[in-house]
């Protein structure tokens, strides 16, 4: 009973950890100060790994959309690199790229 127990939760969490990473998810923040007197709103991407969400990322493109941010800013992880990747595959970042010709569009 161990033995398949120890044997079925990592690839359990393996199978979690796959489904997590490809989850679009939106997490709201309210930051007040009197230092602004007008609000405002941000958009903060980050760790997307180069990923797309629906065909040329039109689920996160509609999302966006919906959100109305007035400024986005983009943080770590966006395209994916890893230094020991040739230089061709290391410098292909086209879904990054295609994200952000699409949100200059706008």
């Amino acid at each position: 009973m161990t033995f398949l127990f120890l044997l079925i939760l990592p690839l359990l969490l393996l199978i979690y950890s796959r489904w997590e990473r490809n989850q679009l998810r939106v997490e709201k923040y309210r930051i007040s100060t009197d230092k602004v007197k007008k609000a405002y709103r941000f958009l903060f991407l980050t760790d997307l790994h180069d990923k797309s969400f629906g065909k040329d990322n039109a689920v996160l493109l509609k999302k966006i959309e919906e959100l109305t941010p007035r400024w986005i800013f983009i943080g770590g992880d966006f395209p994916i690199s890893y230094s020991g990747e040739k230089t061709a595959e290391r410098d292909e970042v086209e879904n990054s790229c295609r994200l952000l010709y699409a949100l200059a569009e706008k």
